[in-house]
């Protein structure tokens, strides 16, 4: 990332960030566990050059086919990506991240796909027998029993984890723990006001459309100052509420008190598959690392923007994040002050 391309630079300067360090001390940072659905992703590439004599539609001829790990599949691997210390107890077995309980049925998401666009996806539904999932939930306990670990709860709602499965994760977890939620569960925590059976302190990171289903938003809000306005009133307070607004930015009120803004980065994005789980990592490290709420968010939000001109969910690492900062401490005396969005309340 050029000088050049940032308006309003100011002259470098000599000091160094104080965050690139810990992001390369891999033999030193904490564990974290990723638990959740798994699926596979497939992308049959296909080339479209002629209408059916048989009905109205195109006939594709298939070029090429990929099979990639999504769900809490492709979050492991962002998370992978930024800490080599990651615990795999999600329905996926990956080569080098092995999970507890091996292959086991998951969903199966078959996209065909011209280019970057998308033309059709079917959806082999999977929800994982309940037996294997509390082997996953209680493999996720004992390895998480540390104070430096930390847990991301990836949820796509195909049986993975419970509601009542964060009260066993916060007696045993000592570290933060993000929850990706799955918008039917939000609705029934939102429907009962349970919403005390998420652990206090806890991060909940959840897109417009999971907003809504929890009643944080309305249908009609959609701007960076609609949500936190919302948020003010609508966000339980003991937790740390992150919404993000896609290319707008995100909005997170942390523990009921303070209220942030982070306007996005100006991209063009290539792919938005797999942002999220790009930016629940990107905040799940940070966290680990010790870095304060504000700036985890931030760095959810980098993370994500990277995500986005990646072609098919990519995982940006290490080395993406450290580049940034390593520009910018030339420009800046304080990184974390720097990448941390605007207090606007």
């Amino acid at each position: 990332m050029d000088a050049e391309q940032h308006e309003g630079a100011a002259e470098p300067r000599a000091a160094s960030s104080g965050l690139i360090g810990p992001l390369f001390d891999a033999p030193f940072s904490p564990s974290v566990v990723v638990i959740g659905d798994g699926m596979w992703d497939e992308w049959h590439e296909v080339r479209c050059e002629r209408v059916s004599p048989e009905a109205a539609c195109m006939i594709a001829t298939p070029t090429s086919e990929e099979r990639t790990p999504g769900g809490a599949g492709n979050a492991l691997l962002c998370m992978a990506a930024l800490n080599p210390r990651v615990i795999n107890c999600t329905s996926v077995d990956l080569p080098g991240l092995p999970n507890p309980i091996g292959d086991a049925p998951v969903c199966v998401k078959r996209r065909l796909m011209s280019g970057n666009q998308q033309l059709m996806r079917v959806d082999m539904d999977q929800n994982l027998p309940e037996k294997l999932s509390r082997v996953l939930v209680m493999a996720a306990c004992e390895r998480a029993d540390d104070e430096r670990t930390t847990m991301l709860v990836a949820d796509y709602g195909k049986n993975a984890v419970r509601i009542d499965d964060f009260n066993v994760f916060a007696e045993r977890t000592w570290g933060a723990i993000v929850w990706d939620p799955y918008p039917a569960n939000l609705q029934t925590l939102a429907a009962g006001k349970c919403w005390k059976l998420i652990p206090r302190g806890a991060f909940l990171k959840c897109n417009m459309k999971e907003a809504r289903a929890a009643g944080f938003i309305k249908e009609s809000h959609g701007s960076l100052d609609e949500v936190a306005l919302c948020l003010e009133f609508t966000a339980p307070e003991h937790l740390n509420v992150v919404v993000t607004c896609g290319a707008a930015g995100a909005v997170a009120r942390f523990l009921g008190d303070e209220i942030w803004q982070y306007p996005s980065y100006p991209t063009v994005p290539t792919n938005p598959i797999g942002a999220g789980d790009a930016f629940a990592a990107g905040l799940t490290h940070a966290l680990s690392l010790g870095w304060s709420a504000q700036t985890a968010v931030a760095v959810g939000q980098y993370v994500a923007h990277v995500c986005v001109q990646m072609p098919r969910c990519g995982q940006p690492g290490l080395r993406d994040l450290a580049a940034y900062y390593d520009w910018l401490a030339h420009y800046v005396d304080n990184v974390e002050e720097a990448i941390s969005g605007e207090r606007i309340r």
